[in-house]
């Protein structure tokens, strides 16, 4: 006779194969451009957003460079970003530097950018910090 209640092995088993595919999922998210393109869109959408209140660009450090002329001959992203961009309230962990900087030519507009350290990722967040739509960018 087989006993059909379920084991402390089997849970643990259990928890383990679903934490392995959060891990996954999430380094699949933050090491791909694609993956946090869709991220930072399903935030945007699921928080209400506006078109005109938010923007996420997420794109690789080479087509980041090419789009905004980045001087990266010496092979470091981050110093060329820094130089071009400015080291606005700038913050570390383990994954990603951040940077959140106020658009020159509108101060209603910050910019967050996040910068992969390990992974060929950089990601954009623009966000309208004015309570009047009027003044930020109607499209991002």
């Amino acid at each position: 006779m087989q006993n059909s209640a379920i084991t402390n092995k089997e849970i643990i088993l259990a928890l383990m194969v679903v934490l392995a595919t959060a891990l996954i999922s999430l380094t699949v998210i933050i090491s791909t451009p694609a993956g946090m393109q869709f991220y930072g869109d399903t935030l945007i959408r699921l928080a209400g957003s506006e078109s005109h209140e938010a923007g996420f660009y997420a794109s690789s450090k080479e087509d980041f460079s090419e789009i905004y002329s980045l001087n990266d001959s010496s092979g470091n992203f981050i110093a060329s970003f820094e130089e071009s961009f400015g080291t606005d309230n700038k913050k570390e962990n383990f994954f990603f530097i951040f940077y959140d900087i106020r658009d020159p030519d509108n101060i209603c507009i910050r910019t967050k950018y996040g910068i992969n350290r390990y992974a060929d990722l950089i990601y954009m967040n623009r966000r309208c910090i004015c309570s009047s739509p009027d003044l930020c960018c109607k499209e991002w």
